[in-house]
């Protein structure tokens, strides 16, 4: 287990706060993971593996990708973004980049645009949308969906390994065009 530690932001009370956060969302991975361990189940098929990287830094934005994989027989692949404006040295959360709670309808129409647009191009895709055969595919992102800004000021939407679409897809993200939600943002400071 690799556990962040950010430093030189220059916000020691935002960097403490990260740095306690990463440190105390891997402890409880790690006892989690050795409770499961004691238990009945045989220690040689299980696995934990966590990382870290910075995804994006400009001048701007800090992006830090923290991926989880968890192993039982088969895998399990997450991934969660923390989105740091470095000159104002806050925390930027999906909710703080919009006027009202209208995005999550536009941000959800555009992914199921986009997935029934990749399954048309391509056989192998295959994404769990509402309606399907399974009833409980994807319908809307969460108002705290998992995001990051890439290094372009696009809005990315990430989705974990599973949620949205067969394990084989691995980890699933959508671009959404800034068209899309222009007029629903608070300003063009971080999506452009």
């Amino acid at each position: 287990m690799k556990v962040p530690e950010i430093t030189g932001l220059g916000n020691s009370s935002l960097e403490n706060s990260l740095n306690s956060k990463y440190l105390e969302v891997n402890t409880k991975l790690y006892k989690d993971f050795m409770d499961t361990v004691g238990s009945d189940v045989s220690p040689g098929n299980l696995a934990l593996y966590t990382n870290y990287k910075v995804k994006v830094r400009t001048e701007e934005l800090l992006v830090i990708e923290s991926i989880k994989t968890e192993i039982a027989a088969s895998g399990s692949e997450s991934v969660q973004f923390d989105n740091i404006d470095l000159k104002n040295q806050v925390m930027i959360t999906l909710p703080s980049l919009f006027k009202d709670d209208s995005y999550i309808g536009l941000i959800s129409d555009n992914i199921k645009t986009q997935m029934r647009e990749k399954m048309n191009e391509e056989e192998r895709v295959i994404y769990f949308m509402e309606g399907d055969d399974s009833n409980s595919g994807f319908d809307q992102i969460k108002p705290d969906q998992n995001f990051y800004i890439n290094e372009d000021g696009k809005l990315v939407i990430s989705f974990d390994e599973y949620e949205v679409a067969p394990g084989s897809m691995g980890l699933v993200a959508f671009i959404i065009p800034t068209e899309v939600i222009r007029d629903a943002l608070v300003s063009d400071t971080y999506i452009k």
